[in-house]
């Protein structure tokens, strides 16, 4: 099989969810990548990457205009279409996996004139906050009740979130992203918790959707409540970077948390890993962005979980599919404090102990893995191209 994998930009530092199943199947399959402009090729290694040249500037700008006005790709740009069409035609793919709704329109136009059939994997604002806009809307509408365009949701939540737009799910299947279980494993790597600490961990982009404010404001409620004298100390670990970074690091002194919150900066897998042995509760307060951006499903949440960790994240998007409440962590509301606050309590007491770390680890072994995951993309790419070739006959 011959895959082009589409994605405006590859990739920015949070498209891990992308990468690693990108190098899963370019090992059983010819895989290459097309996007508008490449990022982080030092995070993100790989061969067989074009980019459209700088020539489709105009492409780049209504790319820009189109996104603050919410005409939605309304408008094709001739000269990008053009340089796609002659790199497909060059490496004869067999199918284009885009990743992201707006991706997906735009590739749309030169895969119909070349019979090649496509699959769109939505994840988050795909889904969410474009839809405001109505042409965005109309365009995903239109295009997914094509015979020869496919779909892929991360979750069941996210599939029916299309289902109630109008969009046709007869050919969308969910399919939930991978984690590398093998490298996600606490017994590879030395536990390094601090025995005078209760460590709750963040790792994540520093945006609105992942809701640090009310992890501040929820723990600076549930320190509150507990008396001066601990023999061990709750400590709230942030790690990341992003828009939000500055603003944050402000609010938490202004709650006076200065000595209980560390912010990490960035980090990749490794430190993810190491930090999540220092940790004994992994944090993630989900909510849906005043844009309406939503999460799909954090892959963050599916590592720690991996590695053992119990979770308190929210009720938000696909993460009750993942977390079963009291069994493998604890959920709460959208922006519901004093409930964050107290199950931060409840957890710094020690009156959590119906986690099980085997079962939690179990379970994203048995449905999250990246191998596994891989395997079922291969076959679903089989499955279309089949089909397709079956309908052109």
């Amino acid at each position: 099989m011959n895959i082009l994998v589409y994605t405006d930009e590859f990739l920015m530092r949070s498209m891990t969810f992308i990468y690693r199943p990108l190098l899963e199947i370019a090992g059983k399959a010819n895989v290459s990548a097309a996007c508008l402009q490449r990022f982080n090729e030092d995070l993100f290694p790989f061969e067989n990457v074009y980019a459209v040249p700088n020539k489709c500037v105009s492409q780049r700008f209504a790319r820009k205009v189109l996104r603050r006005s919410g005409l939605a790709l309304a408008v094709n740009d001739t000269r990008f279409e053009r340089y796609l069409h002659s790199h497909i035609c060059e490496k004869g793919f067999d199918l284009a996996h885009a990743h992201f709704g707006p991706g997906a329109l735009r590739i749309y136009p030169v895969l119909r004139r070349l019979d090649i059939p496509l699959l769109v994997s939505f994840h988050g604002y795909d889904v969410s906050s474009w839809f405001r806009y109505r042409g965005y809307t109309e365009a995903i509408i239109s295009l997914m009740s094509r015979r020869e365009v496919h779909g892929i949701t991360v979750s069941n939540k996210m599939r029916e979130a299309l289902s109630n737009r109008g969009i046709n799910v007869k050919r969308i299947a969910p399919l939930h992203p991978g984690i590398d279980t093998t490298f996600f494993d606490s017994r590879l790597v030395k536990t390094n918790r601090n025995p005078r600490e209760f460590v709750f961990l963040q790792i994540s982009n520093m945006v609105e959707k992942k809701g640090h404010e009310y992890t501040l404001a929820a723990f600076a409620r549930a320190i509150s409540s507990l008396p001066p004298d601990l023999d061990k100390k709750p400590a709230l670990v942030i790690a990341g970077n992003g828009p939000l970074r500055g603003w944050l690091k402000t609010l938490a002194a202004r709650l006076g948390l200065s000595e209980w919150v560390r912010f990490a900066g960035p980090v990749d897998r490794e430190q993810a890993r190491d930090m999540m042995t220092g940790a004994d509760m992994f944090v993630h307060h989900s909510v849906t962005a005043s844009s309406g951006d939503q999460e799909g499903l954090p892959s963050a949440l599916m590592e720690a979980m991996a590695m053992g960790l119990p979770i308190l994240s929210t009720r938000h998007s696909g993460i009750p599919e993942l977390v079963r409440e009291r069994v493998d962590g604890i959920l709460v509301d959208e922006k519901d404090v004093s409930g964050y606050a107290e199950a931060m309590r409840l957890a710094f007491i020690g009156k959590m102990n119906w986690h099980d770390p085997a079962a939690s680890r179990r379970r994203i072994i048995e449905e999250y893995d990246l191998v596994s995951q891989s395997k079922r993309l291969l076959d679903m790419y089989a499955k279309i191209i089949g089909g397709n070739r079956q309908a052109a006959a």
